[in-house]
């Protein structure tokens, strides 16, 4: 498997993470140019390094898929309630 997918996960969820941080620092307009850029500044660093076409083990990357998804959700929080609101 490659790591194509789980770091493009990966990568979407640390720039959520960015930029909530950014944004909690210097409002909520710079929000969301810091997520555009990171995400992009992410994913362009992974396919330059050329570590999105490294093989791993399958359990490897839905790990690092599962990961990414959780911490993206725990930015989120809303997201948990709604999930909550659909089980209950």
């Amino acid at each position: 498997m490659k790591l194509r997918i789980p770091l493009l996960l990966l990568s979407l969820s640390m720039a959520l993470c960015l930029s909530y941080s950014i944004g909690m620092i210097w409002g909520e307009s710079t929000q969301q140019i810091a997520y555009l850029l990171s995400a992009v500044g992410l994913i362009f660093l992974f396919e330059k390094t050329k570590m999105s076409e490294r093989k791993v083990n399958r359990l490897v990357g839905i790990v690092i898929g599962i990961s990414a998804v959780c911490a993206g959700s725990l930015v989120e929080l809303q997201d948990w309630s709604y999930v909550i609101n659909m089980l209950i």
